[in-house]
């Protein structure tokens, strides 16, 4: 969880490639399902939620957010893609939520291997935090899985700290 305080105190930083951050439209939604699957191919997180594993199961996956209030109400204007200018395609998203008035939550950060390790997640989920504190939110909570280690030291470098743990379990079938 991170506060609105907390949320001022971050500084902007310029990703290293040439970035356009986009508000959310359903324009975004397709290339956003071939992002996840590419994002989470051979992820541990891929391993928990089958959805990341193919692109008709990440459209599903994300019509769960944007449509049913599971992680909250979907927030469009708290939820960015970036735009590689070069190539004019996605290689960033931050899907938020509103779970009351004064609660947020971040849905997903999710950033194409190549170009991890460029600010590009830093900045997506900082913008998105301060679009949240604009629209009423005195705090905001994500969750992530905890072998996933870069993602915990992106969250908190921002200043996300952990109030639990719970384990993460996974059923095949038959």
């Amino acid at each position: 969880r991170i506060t609105a305080e907390a949320v001022a105190a971050l500084e902007p930083k310029n990703p290293s490639l040439r970035i356009s951050f986009l508000q959310w439209t359903d324009r975004f939604s397709e290339e956003t399902a071939q992002l996840v699957t590419g994002a989470y191919r051979g992820h541990i997180d891929s391993e928990i939620n089958d959805q990341y594993r193919t692109i008709p199961g990440a459209r599903h996956f994300l019509t769960n957010i944007i449509q049913f209030p599971g992680c909250g109400h979907f927030s469009p204007k708290a939820s960015l893609v970036a735009v590689d200018a070069n190539t004019g395609r996605i290689c960033g998203v931050c899907l938020a939520s509103l779970v009351s008035n004064t609660s947020g939550h971040i849905t997903q950060l999710c950033i194409l291997p190549g170009v991890r390790g460029a600010r590009l997640g830093y900045e997506l989920i900082r913008q998105s935090l301060v679009r949240l504190v604009e629209l009423g939110c005195s705090s905001v909570s994500l969750t992530v899985t905890c072998s996933n280690v870069e993602a915990v030291r992106l969250y908190e470098s921002i200043g996300f700290s952990s109030l639990g743990v719970f384990p993460a379990l996974v059923w095949e079938g038959f």
